[in-house]
């Protein structure tokens, strides 16, 4: 009998694009990308991710998340803006 492989459960190709697909801008406006990059923003490491300043004009620091992503490669920052 085979056994389930990996790949057996990863979700299908098309629907990871989708997926990213959601993130990126879309020409009638509902979603767009921010007009600056992360230099915009200051952070607080410790204890926990922080953002600490952000744009005022887009609401300020409470109204943005960080996250790290870190694997032994790589390092990647991702800044979420709330809209609610």
């Amino acid at each position: 009998m085979l056994e389930p492989s990996n790949l057996s459960v990863t979700p299908p190709r098309a629907a990871v694009i989708h997926e990213l697909r959601q993130l990126l801008p879309v020409s009638d406006g509902s979603r767009r990308a921010l007009p600056f990059g992360l230099d915009a923003f200051e952070f607080e490491l410790t204890p926990n991710l922080r953002v600490v300043h952000a744009p005022p004009t887009y609401g300020g620091p409470d109204r943005f998340s960080a996250q790290i992503i870190e694997r032994t490669d790589i390092c990647a920052a991702l800044v979420i803006r709330s809209v609610v």
